[in-house]
């Protein structure tokens, strides 16, 4: 049954998972915690919790370049690389780099 569940049902979304106590200990609200964990961030978990393997990444190193392109506010190959997106990524980036302190 475990087995099962494993290999055929798709998981949970990141943001379902979130708990008043694990908002409680960052020091956030629960509808904080599950804003900061939408968008590419959970795009990036549910590609590695796929049940197909050749849905997952296929090795660590694609993994950590996309962790790297979002923490860079770069866009992430987990999604798909739409016009829209990547117009919106790279926008979101160039106005952080223009923040000012």
């Amino acid at each position: 049954m475990i087995e099962r569940a494993i290999k055929e049902l798709e998981p949970e979304r990141l943001t379902a998972a979130v708990t008043a106590e694990a908002a409680e200990q960052r020091g956030v609200s629960e509808s904080r915690l599950r804003q900061m964990l939408r968008g590419d961030l959970a795009t990036i978990v549910q590609k590695c919790l796929r049940p197909r393997a050749k849905d997952r990444y296929p090795s660590i190193d694609p993994l950590a370049q996309d962790i790297q392109r979002y923490l860079k506010g770069r866009p992430v190959l987990a999604r798909p690389q739409t016009t829209l997106y990547r117009v919106g990524s790279l926008s979101a980036a160039i106005a952080e780099q223009w923040r000012l302190p």
